[in-house]
Protein backbone atom coordinates (compact mmCIF):
# COMPACT_ATOMS: atom_id res chain seq x y z
CA UNK A 1 0.00 0.00 0.00
CA UNK A 2 2.70 2.13 0.99
CA UNK A 3 3.74 2.28 -2.81
CA UNK A 4 0.74 3.30 -4.07
CA UNK A 5 0.41 6.45 -1.15
CA UNK A 6 3.81 7.55 -2.13
CA UNK A 7 3.64 7.36 -6.38
CA UNK A 8 0.20 8.66 -6.77
CA UNK A 9 0.72 12.35 -5.43
CA UNK A 10 4.28 12.16 -6.90
CA UNK A 11 2.84 11.35 -10.32
CA UNK A 12 -0.15 13.78 -9.99
CA UNK A 13 1.72 16.41 -9.17
CA UNK A 14 4.43 16.13 -11.70
CA UNK A 15 1.73 15.28 -14.27
CA UNK A 16 -0.07 18.50 -12.85
CA UNK A 17 3.49 20.51 -13.98
CA UNK A 18 3.45 18.60 -17.48
CA UNK A 19 6.56 16.75 -16.58
CA UNK A 20 4.80 13.20 -17.17
CA UNK A 21 2.06 12.00 -18.82
CA UNK A 22 -0.21 9.07 -18.34
CA UNK A 23 0.11 8.03 -21.62
CA UNK A 24 3.75 8.65 -22.05
CA UNK A 25 5.90 5.20 -22.85
CA UNK A 26 8.08 4.32 -20.32
CA UNK A 27 10.62 4.37 -22.70
CA UNK A 28 10.86 8.19 -22.96
CA UNK A 29 12.00 8.44 -19.56
CA UNK A 30 14.59 5.23 -20.40
CA UNK A 31 15.40 5.76 -24.07
CA UNK A 32 17.10 2.12 -24.14
CA UNK A 33 14.24 0.79 -23.83
CA UNK A 34 13.04 1.85 -27.20
CA UNK A 35 14.83 -1.06 -29.23
CA UNK A 36 12.80 -3.71 -26.91
CA UNK A 37 9.96 -4.17 -28.95
CA UNK A 38 8.01 -5.13 -26.11
CA UNK A 39 8.74 -3.29 -23.42
CA UNK A 40 8.75 -0.25 -25.86
CA UNK A 41 5.23 -0.56 -25.46
CA UNK A 42 4.90 -0.27 -21.42
CA UNK A 43 3.07 3.37 -20.84
CA UNK A 44 3.20 5.31 -17.36
CA UNK A 45 -0.51 4.70 -16.90
CA UNK A 46 0.37 0.76 -17.40
CA UNK A 47 3.08 0.60 -14.70
CA UNK A 48 0.43 2.76 -11.98
CA UNK A 49 -2.34 0.23 -12.84
CA UNK A 50 -0.27 -2.87 -12.53
CA UNK A 51 -0.65 -3.47 -16.52
CA UNK A 52 2.52 -3.65 -17.72
CA UNK A 53 2.71 -7.19 -18.05
CA UNK A 54 6.28 -7.22 -15.94
CA UNK A 55 6.75 -10.56 -13.66
CA UNK A 56 6.50 -10.02 -9.76
CA UNK A 57 8.79 -11.59 -7.13
CA UNK A 58 7.01 -12.99 -4.00
CA UNK A 59 9.09 -11.43 -1.21
CA UNK A 60 7.72 -14.16 1.38
CA UNK A 61 8.86 -16.93 -0.91
CA UNK A 62 12.18 -15.37 -2.05
CA UNK A 63 12.86 -15.00 2.22
CA UNK A 64 12.19 -18.68 2.49
CA UNK A 65 14.35 -19.36 -0.49
CA UNK A 66 11.86 -20.71 -2.45
CA UNK A 67 12.95 -18.76 -5.65
CA UNK A 68 15.91 -18.70 -8.14
CA UNK A 69 17.18 -17.15 -11.50
CA UNK A 70 16.23 -13.79 -11.53
CA UNK A 71 13.95 -13.60 -8.86
CA UNK A 72 16.23 -14.29 -6.57
CA UNK A 73 18.54 -12.05 -8.39
CA UNK A 74 16.06 -9.48 -7.29
CA UNK A 75 15.88 -9.80 -4.16
CA UNK A 76 18.94 -10.52 -2.89
CA UNK A 77 20.71 -7.35 -4.88
CA UNK A 78 17.80 -4.49 -3.34
CA UNK A 79 20.39 -2.10 -5.34
CA UNK A 80 20.21 -3.41 -8.87
CA UNK A 81 16.31 -3.58 -8.60
CA UNK A 82 16.01 -0.50 -11.03
CA UNK A 83 17.84 -2.11 -13.47
CA UNK A 84 16.57 -5.85 -13.16
CA UNK A 85 12.42 -4.06 -13.50
CA UNK A 86 13.73 -2.10 -16.42
CA UNK A 87 16.07 -4.64 -18.36
CA UNK A 88 15.49 -8.18 -17.08
CA UNK A 89 12.22 -9.19 -15.43
CA UNK A 90 10.06 -11.21 -17.56
CA UNK A 91 6.79 -9.58 -19.23
CA UNK A 92 4.12 -12.54 -18.53
CA UNK A 93 1.66 -10.44 -20.98
CA UNK A 94 1.57 -8.04 -23.56
CA UNK A 95 1.90 -4.63 -21.83
CA UNK A 96 -2.16 -2.89 -21.28
CA UNK A 97 -3.87 -6.31 -21.65
CA UNK A 98 -4.45 -7.08 -18.52
CA UNK A 99 -3.67 -6.87 -14.93
CA UNK A 100 -1.96 -8.60 -12.47
CA UNK A 101 -0.15 -6.93 -9.64
CA UNK A 102 3.22 -6.17 -10.03
CA UNK A 103 5.69 -4.18 -7.55
CA UNK A 104 8.37 -4.79 -9.52
CA UNK A 105 6.18 -2.36 -12.27
CA UNK A 106 6.51 -0.05 -9.26
CA UNK A 107 10.35 0.69 -9.74
CA UNK A 108 10.07 0.98 -13.12
CA UNK A 109 7.06 3.77 -12.53
CA UNK A 110 9.52 5.40 -9.95
CA UNK A 111 12.28 5.34 -11.95
CA UNK A 112 10.36 7.00 -14.69
CA UNK A 113 9.06 9.62 -12.40
CA UNK A 114 12.39 10.29 -10.91
CA UNK A 115 13.88 11.13 -14.17
CA UNK A 116 10.56 13.28 -15.43
CA UNK A 117 11.67 15.57 -12.41
CA UNK A 118 15.15 15.70 -12.65
CA UNK A 119 15.76 19.67 -12.92
CA UNK A 120 12.66 20.41 -11.55
CA UNK A 121 12.40 23.71 -9.50
CA UNK A 122 11.39 21.65 -6.41
CA UNK A 123 14.16 19.21 -6.81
Amino acid sequence: MAKAVVAVPALLIAQTDHRIGLDDALSQYVPDLKKDPLRSQIRIRDLLFHQSGLDDVDFSQAERGAVDGWKKAYYEHPDKRFEYALFQVPLVFHPGTREQYSGVGYYALAYALTRALQGAPET
